[in-house]
């Protein structure tokens, strides 16, 4: 458990506790099993049983960023999940922007190498993007890509009004 800790990136101490160790060790073999509810259960239960820091929130969104970049996109998926999970439960989170880590789900779970089941944790995920960038103020350049494959994803589905409204926005962008 403690190796499966370690190989998330959690070596800030999160290792240390096995049964947290555990949890996400689990929810990673879930997300591979293709187990996904189960997986999104392990990550809230995880965040639960953390306490809710900026430092950590950052920890694990760092760690994210880097299975992103070492093409663990599983590993990336729970730990930009938990950072969410926890980012939610911070008395003051404004000074972290977690719109980044969605569009990022969201881009993993619409891409080739998706299982079916991914598109709705997809959906889920831009729509967050979409509504918490409002809050800080609207969308910025370097997300336009990120809106685009999420108006790519509607068409692909057939959701036109969606597709629509998305589109509007990556042109809002410019």
């Amino acid at each position: 458990l403690r190796r499966e800790g370690r190989s998330l990136g959690l070596r800030s101490g999160l290792e240390k506790d096995h049964a947290i160790a555990a949890i996400f060790s689990s929810a990673l073999q879930q997300w591979r099993d293709t187990n996904l509810d189960k997986a999104f259960e392990g990550c809230k239960l995880a965040a639960e049983k953390l306490q809710p820091t900026k430092e950590l929130v950052t920890a694990l969104a760092d760690k994210g960023g880097y299975a992103v970049r070492t093409h663990g996109r599983d590993k990336a998926v729970i730990l930009y999940t938990v950072a969410y999970d926890l980012w939610k439960s911070l008395p003051d989170s404004s000074t972290i922007d977690p719109v980044p880590w969605l569009f990022t789900v969201g881009n993993i779970c619409n891409d080739n190498e998706s299982k079916r089941e991914e598109n709705f944790i997809a959906e889920r995920c831009y729509e967050d993007a979409f509504s918490l960038s409002q809050i800080r103020g609207g969308l910025q350049l370097n997300e336009a890509p990120s809106v685009l494959r999420c108006a790519q994803m509607h068409l692909a589905n057939d959701q036109w009004e969606s597709a629509e409204r998305v589109l509007k926005s990556w042109l809002d962008i410019y």
